[in-house]
């Protein structure tokens, strides 16, 4: 029988493994962190160019404002009487606008020529007193000729910073788009390697969970496994009557083979003989390394007399030239599994004292 076969040693492989899904976390989280710093900035820019607006917004209304003030200003006495509202109160009103455009912080290059004329006007228009002369009336003109190329500066500026704010909003888009795309591909890299760790690492725990249930000389169930699944049939026969034959099997005058032929002679010699147990039973009957060069068999279902004739022809095939000793019993519906398992240790011992190479079965 070919020897029980190791499992690979996966850790050398899953560490590189572990390492790229560290890496791949990092750069998923600098990337977010990224995205998130793009958003902030995205969104303090709009609000930036929503303020703008709305400030250019105000100054062009002041300007309009200050240019129809203006223009009544400039009307003739008998036309400026007839107004809706007072001379006296338009001067006020443009002294005002004049006092809120100078306190306006969102004059641009472009509009510093216009403004520079606009209070150079109202400058002038101060000067010529609160009288309806012919002077008077061409500086109120004056202001609101230089009112209204104001306004119109502001309208082109405030119609240029819709135009910059759109592309500069669709190349924000583009990047966020770009950092989202990569960001998604680096999610599913990671949870795809994420999955194969977890496969991997679900691998191992099985692969160790087996190992320590067999055992790693002959890959059959070890002294461990075999009390949990004795205990388990116990269970199950006082419950349900079902009958399990058990088997204490142990290969005779084992020293002695060991030191003539040698340990490894030796290891062959029981891993030959537990997969001659193996391929000779049922497939239901549980074959187990008890302790050194002793085998035990739960078997359900025959008899113990069944099993006996069983043993009996298997002893022809034992590789080697080794024999064995066999005691066997059944596990009596009631009794616990120490008990079954005392009595077939007491036919093995029977047999060994009968002469060795033999079975005795215990009813």
């Amino acid at each position: 029988m070919a020897a029980f076969p190791q499992p690979r040693d996966r850790g050398v492989s899953a560490r590189p493994r572990v390492a790229l899904l560290g890496l791949l976390l990092a750069l998923l989280l600098s990337l977010f962190a990224l995205s998130m710093v793009q958003v902030w900035r995205v969104l303090d820019r709009a609000s930036a160019a929503q303020t703008r607006l709305i400030e250019l917004t105000q100054v062009t209304r002041q300007a309009r404002e200050l240019e129809v003030a203006a223009l009544r200003l400039g009307l003739p006495p008998a036309r400026a009487s007839s107004a809706a509202r007072p001379p006296r109160a338009t001067q006020e009103r443009v002294r005002t606008l004049a006092a809120e455009l100078r306190r306006s912080a969102v004059w641009g290059d472009a509009e510093r020529a216009p403004l520079a004329r606009l209070l150079s006007a109202l400058t002038r228009l101060e000067a010529s007193g609160d009288g309806a002369s012919p002077a008077r009336q061409q500086a109120a003109r004056e202001v609101a000729v230089a009112a209204r190329r104001l306004a119109s500066a502001l309208v082109r500026r405030a119609d240029a910073e819709v135009v910059w704010d759109q592309t500069t909003q669709a190349l924000d888009r583009q990047r966020l788009w770009g950092l989202t795309g990569v960001t998604a591909l680096l999610f599913l890299a990671l949870a795809a390697l994420g999955a194969e760790v977890l496969r991997e690492r679900s691998r191992v725990v099985r692969q160790f969970e087996s190992l320590a249930q067999q055992d790693g000389l002959t890959g059959v169930a070890n002294r461990r496994r075999w009390d949990v699944l004795l205990g388990h049939a116990a269970t199950h026969a006082a419950r349900s009557g079902q009958h399990f034959s058990l088997v204490m099997l142990d290969l005779d005058h084992f020293k002695a083979f060991n030191d003539r032929r040698g340990h490894q002679a030796g290891d062959d010699l029981l891993r030959d003989l537990a997969g001659l147990l193996v391929a000779s039973a049922a497939p239901q009957v549980t074959v187990a390394r008890y302790g050194g060069e002793e085998f035990s068999l739960l078997w359900p279902g025959d008899s113990p007399q069944a099993v006996g004739e069983w043993l009996d022809r298997l002893r022809r095939s034992v590789p080697a030239d080794a024999t064995f000793s066999a005691g066997v019993t059944h596990l009596r519906p009631g009794e616990s599994a120490q008990q079954a398992l005392r009595r077939a240790d007491e036919a093995l011992y029977a047999a060994k004292h009968g002469g060795r190479g033999r079975t005795v079965v215990v009813p």
